[in-house]
């Protein structure tokens, strides 16, 4: 729990007048409720997921071949 705390008060630093080490891991236990924890922990595990590395692109679907070049009509001389 006091990691959860310290490591909430790193991403609370640039959010008010706060210094880091005025923001401890006793004044979060103490202020914070359990919602607050759930809703700060949310936000930082959807910042972890926007600093992943995207996925690579999907194949070009132009080199393969469509099923509708198959039936289409020979182009006339």
């Amino acid at each position: 729990m006091y990691y959860r705390a310290a490591v909430m008060a790193e991403a609370l630093e640039a959010l008010g007048p706060l210094t880091k080490e005025e923001i401890t891991a006793e004044l979060l236990l103490d202020g914070l409720t359990d919602e607050d924890f759930d809703l700060i922990d949310a936000e930082l595990t959807g910042l972890k997921k926007k600093r992943m590395p995207s996925k690579p692109d999907s194949p070009d679907s132009e080199k393969s071949p469509s099923s509708s070049d198959s039936t289409a009509s020979p182009p006339t001389p």
